[in-house]
């Protein structure tokens, strides 16, 4: 019950709801370990012909961007429509980068496939309900942190293999980052390999955007995203 009454007190009166968010650009912090290495810039905006663009870039700065010259792009084109995300199309690359790991996933849905290209190699994928894309999945759990359902689990295309992630809500925590404090939901994907672990902070006075990222693996240095600025329109 108290649990209910915190997730309760922590819904915002006014802004957004429990629908897409206003087009925003945020800026992150790109962190490993305890050395900040670059930034990180996620956005989402509307075309006129109603398909929606979530993307990001992500690049080195300071010292290390002496060293380090690789960009990373992220991009998915989905339709909002009956309350779902449709993804239409995802597109990664890691440019300046001496190896290829780019990847291309055009969904079709009458025939209920995905066409993917990864690293070259071409491949189908059948599509279970509700598939999202990696990246995608990101601004579906802001979305349906609005509406409570913080438990549940997605269809995901991920290196030309259709896989299942599974999230599960924690605690209530107080987290202060360059752009505030606020307090957030922590949510943890619960992944079968137990050496991997992503946890995202999403703050409620935010529309659940989430102000920090984690990426944990075994034996490497953790990544972490902290926000720093957001913008919103409308």
């Amino acid at each position: 019950m108290r649990r209910i009454l915190i997730l309760l007190m922590l819904l915002p009166v006014t802004g957004w709801t429990a629908s897409l968010p206003p087009e925003f650009v945020a800026l992150y912090d790109f962190e490993r370990g305890r050395l900040a290495i670059g930034e990180t810039r996620i956005g989402l905006e509307r075309s006129q012909d109603d398909i929606y663009r979530y993307w990001s870039e992500s690049k080195a700065t300071g010292f290390v961007s002496i060293f380090v010259d690789d960009v990373i792009k992220e991009e998915s084109l989905f339709r909002w429509e009956d309350g779902r995300l449709w993804p239409v199309s995802y597109e990664y690359r890691q440019l300046n980068s001496s190896k290829n790991r780019s990847e291309d996933i055009i969904y079709d849905w009458t025939d209920g496939v995905a066409k993917v290209n990864y690293r070259g190699h071409e491949s189908v994928v059948e599509l279970a309900p509700g598939t999202l894309d990696r990246f995608l999945v990101q601004l579906a759990i802001t979305v349906h942190s609005q509406d409570g359902a913080l438990d549940r689990t997605y269809p995901i295309v991920d290196n030309s293999r259709l896989k299942t992630y599974r999230l599960q809500s924690g605690d209530i925590e107080t987290v202060t980052t360059p752009a505030g404090t606020f307090e957030t939901l922590r949510v943890e994907r619960i992944d079968e390999d137990k050496d991997k672990r992503l946890r995202l902070w999403l703050a409620p006075e935010l529309g659940y955007l989430p102000v920090k990222i984690e990426q944990e693996k075994l034996n490497e240095e953790t990544l972490r995203l902290v926000l720093k600025k957001l913008e919103t329109k409308g």
